[in-house]
Order: C-alpha cells, then sequence, then structure tokens
C-alpha cells in the first residue's frame, strides 16, 4: 500500500511493526470484523481504513486521544495509530469531563471520535519529546479516570497478544465477540490477540446477559467471548442453552476473582458441551496478561491463577526480596517478560521516558501449590476491583482530601467505604457526588461510615478492619439513613425521595424494603426520576454497570427476567409482575 514506503523509513516504526503488518495482510481477503448487522470487512479494507486514518496525522508523530467504541472506524484508527507509530490514549465514550482534565495534563495533538461528524478535533498543543517506542498509554484504574498512565510499547502489545493466541490456540477461523470495550486492557487484549493472528472480531455493544448478544453470536458463527466475575455470576442464573452453541471453543474471565463454585460450573459446562474455559489473570502494566489456569487443571484447582503465559516468568519473593521456592508459602508475586510496560506517566513530561523495568511487582500476596500453579490470598496494595474497574484506595483517598479532611477510604470487591469523622466539615451528599461522578461507579458501591474520630491502629495508621466493621455494624442505623436521604436528595425531587429511599437502602444493603414498580427501578438505578411507560432500558441508555444491577432488581420484582427484557416498555414489563405487586 501506499503508505508503507513512507512507514519503511521512519524511525518510530519499527521492524516489528513492519512485520506485523505484513502477518495482517498474508490473506488480505479474510474476513477481519464483522458487524452486528452482518457486514464483514476484510484485511485489505481495514488496513487500507487504518492507512487513510494514520494519513490524516501527517507526517509528524501525534499524541492521539481516542474514542475507542466497539466500531470498525474506532478499530481501524487504533490500527492506523499502532501501525504507523503514533503513541494513542485509548478512552471510553463516557469519560465525560474526566478527558477534559487527562487532555489539560498530556496535552494530545488531537482527539479523536470516530462516530462523530468531524472526527478528528485538533489541539493546539505545544511540541514535546516523546519515547520512539512509546505506542499505547492506558489508565491504570481502567475507566474510573486515574490521570495515572501505563506506557507500553509495540513490542509489549505484539508480545503478549502471540503469548495469548498460543495458550488460547486461536486460529485464522476463530472469531471473538466483543463483550467489552477495547478501551480496557482486557478488552483490547482480545482485539489483539485476534487481530494480530488473523482471526476475526464480531463487533458487539451488549452484555452477554443480553439475548441479542447470543442471537448475533450464533447468526454470525462467533467461537469465544470474554467475561468479568459480574458477567459469569448473571450467566450462572440464567438456562445456560448459550454453553451448547456448536461453533463455541473458548471462554475467557479476568478482571477478577471469581468464585470457586462458579469456576467449577463454568470448567465444568465447558468440558460437558466440548469448550474450553480459561481463567486469567492480568494487570494492565503487563499489556495485561500475565497467567492462566489450563482448563483442565480448573475443576480441581477452582481457587488457581495458574501458570505463568508462554515467554514469561512468574516468582514469590518474601519481605527481604528473596525467593520462595516452598509450596503454600506467601510472598509478593512478581512476574517478568517481555510484555512488562515501560514504565508509568504522570503528565507529559513523562512520555519522554520508557526505561523498561526489569520485571513488575505485582502488588498481590501468592503461593504456589503443589501442582505447580500459583494462586493469590492477598494484596499488598489497597486496590479493589467493583465491577472488575480496579481503584486505587490509596489514589483516591489522596484525591479527595483536599475537599473532605481526614477522610479514609476502605473496602472491597464490592463495596468501597469512605470513612469521615463526625461534625459539619463533610456533608455527605457531596462526598457520595464526588465519588460516584469521579470513579462512574453507581451509589449502591459505597458506604459511607461517620465516627466521632477515625480508629487507629498501633501505629498510629487507620485501622481499616475496624472501619469496615463499623459499615457492617450499623446497616440499618440512624448514620445510615441520614446521609442516604442526603446523598439522594441531590438526584431526586423531595416527592420522589420518599418512594425511592427504601429501595435504594435495599440495594446499598442497609434495610429490607422491598421494589415498588418497574419505574422505581429505573429511576433508581438509571438516575432518571421521571420514567414514561413506554420507556426502555435501552431507550434510557443503561449501560453495562446498569444491567447487572437492573436485571436483578427485575428479577427480584418479577420473580422472573423476561427474555429481551431490555427492549421491553416499562408497561410491558409490569405486565409480567405478580398480580397485587405493582403499585
Amino acid at each position: 500500500m501506499a503508505s508503507l514506503a513512507r512507514l519503511s523509513g521512519t524511525p518510530f516504526v519499527s521492524d516489528a511493526l513492519l512485520a506485523l503488518r505484513a502477518r495482517m495482510l498474508r490473506d488480505p481477503e479474510r474476513t477481519a470484523l464483522v458487524e452486528s448487522g452482518g457486514r464483514h470487512r476484510t484485511y485489505a479494507e481495514l488496513i487500507r481504513q487504518a492507512d487513510e486514518f494514520a494519513a490524516k496525522l501527517g507526517v509528524e508523530r501525534r499524541l492521539v486521544f481516542l474514542e475507542a467504541g466497539n466500531e470498525p472506524s474506532a478499530i481501524a484508527a487504533y490500527l492506523g495509530c499502532i501501525l504507523a507509530g503514533h503513541p494513542v490514549y485509548l478512552f471510553s465514550k463516557q469519560d465525560g469531563a474526566v478527558l477534559d482534565a487527562l487532555a489539560a495534563r498530556y496535552r494530545p495533538d488531537v482527539v479523536v471520535r470516530p462516530a462523530a461528524a468531524d472526527p478528528l478535533a485538533w489541539q493546539d498543543a505545544p511540541r514535546r519529546a516523546i519515547h520512539p517506542e512509546l505506542a499505547l498509554l492506558l489508565s491504570t484504574s481502567g475507566s474510573t479516570g486515574s490521570p495515572k498512565f501505563v506506557k507500553l510499547s509495540a513490542g509489549n502489545l505484539v508480545s503478549n497478544a502471540h503469548s495469548i493466541a498460543e495458550y488460547l490456540r486461536i486460529g485464522e477461523d476463530d472469531r471473538a465477540a466483543t463483550a467489552l470495550g477495547f478501551n480496557y486492557s482486557y478488552g483490547l487484549s482480545v482485539v489483539n490477540s485476534h487481530l494480530f493472528s488473523g482471526a476475526s472480531l464480531l463487533l458487539e455493544h451488549g452484555s452477554v446477559i443480553d439475548s441479542a448478544f447470543w442471537r448475533n453470536f450464533a447468526t454470525h458463527e462467533a467461537t469465544s467471548f470474554a467475561g468479568v466475575p459480574y458477567s459469569f455470576e448473571m450467566l450462572a442464573k440464567g438456562d445456560g442453552a448459550w454453553a451448547a452453541l456448536p461453533r463455541l471453543k473458548h471462554v475467557t474471565q479476568a478482571g477478577g476473582a471469581l468464585s470457586p463454585q462458579l469456576v467449577r460450573h463454568f470448567a465444568g459446562l465447558g468440558r460437558e458441551n466440548g469448550w474450553r474455559f480459561y481463567v486469567m489473570y492480568g494487570q494492565t502494566e503487563c499489556a495485561p496478561r500475565i497467567a492462566y489456569l489450563p482448563p483442565d487443571m480448573a475443576e480441581r484447582y477452582p481457587e488457581a491463577i495458574g501458570v505463568p503465559i508462554p515467554g514469561g516468568q512468574l516468582a514469590i519473593r518474601d519481605e527481604r526480596d528473596n525467593l520462595v521456592e516452598a509450596t503454600d508459602t506467601p510472598g509478593e508475586l512478581v512476574y517478568s517478560g517481555p510484555n512488562v510496560m515501560m514504565g508509568y506517566a504522570a503528565d507529559h513530561d513523562d512520555l519522554a521516558t520508557g526505561e523498561p523495568p526489569r520485571e513488575h511487582r505485582t502488588g498481590d500476596i501468592g503461593c504456589r501449590n503443589e501442582a505447580g500453579l500459583f494462586y493469590i490470598v492477598g494484596r499488598l496494595s489497597r486496590f479493589v476491583k467493583p465491577f472488575g474497574l480496579r481503584v486505587n484506595l490509596d489514589e483516591l483517598q489522596a484525591n479527595l482530601r483536599p475537599h473532605f479532611p481526614e477522610l479514609v477510604c476502605t473496602g472491597t470487591d464490592s463495596t468501597i467505604v469512605l470513612a469521615a469523622p463526625a461534625g459539619p466539615l463533610i456533608e455527605d451528599s457531596s462526598l457520595l457526588a464526588a465519588v460516584t461522578s469521579s470513579l462512574k461507579l453507581p451509589a449502591s458501591v459505597f458506604r459511607i461510615v461517620r465516627p466521632k474520630t477515625i480508629p487507629l491502629l498501633s501505629n498510629q495508621k487507620p485501622d481499616y478492619a475496624a472501619i469496615k466493621a463499623m459499615a457492617s455494624a450499623d446497616p440499618a442505623g440512624k448514620k445510615g439513613a441520614a446521609w442516604r436521604r442526603r446523598g439522594l436528595g441531590i438526584v431526586f425531587s423531595a416527592a420522589y425521595l420518599r418512594q425511592v429511599l427504601s429501595e435504594v437502602g435495599r440495594i446499598l444493603g442497609l434495610d429490607n424494603s422491598e421494589w415498588h414498580g418497574v419505574r422505581h427501578i429505573y429511576a433508581t438505578l438509571l438516575d432518571r426520576p421521571e420514567i414514561a411507560g413506554d420507556d426502555t432500558f435501552v431507550g434510557l441508555s443503561g449501560d453495562s454497570l446498569s444491567y447487572v444491577q437492573t436485571s436483578i432488581a427485575l428479577e427480584q420484582y418479577l420473580g422472573h427476567l423476561p427474555g429481551d427484557w431490555e427492549n421491553m416498555s416499562v408497561d410491558q414489563l409490569e405486565q409480567e409482575a405478580p398480580v397485587g405487586q405493582a403499585f
């Protein structure tokens, strides 16, 4: 193609990138992308579109901020950046005001929204030094808007994609349904491992719990999908008809720990239906895959993260950094391999540096069992993963403290606890608004406690266990009720507050009230005070996070979950309710 000669003489386009390009074009008429409507795009078409996008960026190297939706134009723009050597940061459509803050910090040359009428928004950015190997920037915390970026090289991405393709046995006949956004490192690894291997993608926007997802999966002969723990928790509640799809070859799980019971359940489903279930472990810093659990060992060792990926090494180190060789003896998991990042960036000046670390210290405490499999027993660093989105509690606390003095953050993968000393200095409604806005997580994830003083350990550090115990000990107390009222008051009118208060309290684990109707569910979980009878979940722009909560709530209220419920109107759903239950 026309741009190949230009790229060959560009110092930041490596031989590895040229080889990758040649690999993708080895059979140019093979299908690369399939849209849910049925249109197929070949590798020749995809690379041509990628070249056209890269040509718009010009011959100078650009820093690109790209909205990463599961559409052909976004995939092509991403490949155009990677193959032509333009470093790119991937963001989601929901990032909103967070994107403005990141753009001010990193000063991109252009912000690209492929679906917009005018997709390229050029910025008045000063010239800056950029490391020649820098290819990709990803947030350390998924989509939670952290200003700290992981810096990845093209070599990191390619090596990890090839390792994944090797252990998943991805061939040119494989087709993965994009159940995750590719601004998320897990979703991106699905894109890379398939396209870099000459396989194809079915571009989906829905959830694996969506009936339309499975209709498209079957119609377009997809062979795999990826899910986070909540995906599989919901799939386990369904009829499991998807598990018998004849073209299904493998299913992957990452983004947080799945319970051993569910690992056994899905590994057993795979064994019975002739497909493989892979539990995987990784971190964005490693592009992102670190380890996988061989499917034939999942039912016997469901708590394990498995073995290192091909080309990588895992070790356990004690407090003095000595290698731990004894089985079932804990220490920090340390990974090394060609996919380890180039380092972190906090602002645009850091884009010029890039000495790759020799190894990555995961912050997870792990052991190795008698079968040689690694498993995790705890965390050194204070990270939690609600809905699979990694939140650094120390970073969250530091960002909030200028506005909320003495605040302490702790919690689990399901609940983030915010402890603030009792008094007038901190309004609970303001605190709740700040965390839901900055982290883009639903209010039901957060619990606020108001002790007289923050409990401390003997070393004067916060007693996180005591704070979490306080949150559990006062599930329906006056303090919890007070902050619920103030927090809900910022979203709902006074007239509506009484109706929704009891149910939001139940979601937060604060009381035992029941849902009062489909309108009540949608208004509460989608932050929509006014719901019409012909409104649908899809029409109200429900997202993947609210999908899980809403489907659970509907099942609790209706007693079952109707097929295609997300496209049914409120009035249609209300007809499904038991007699006398609706209000």
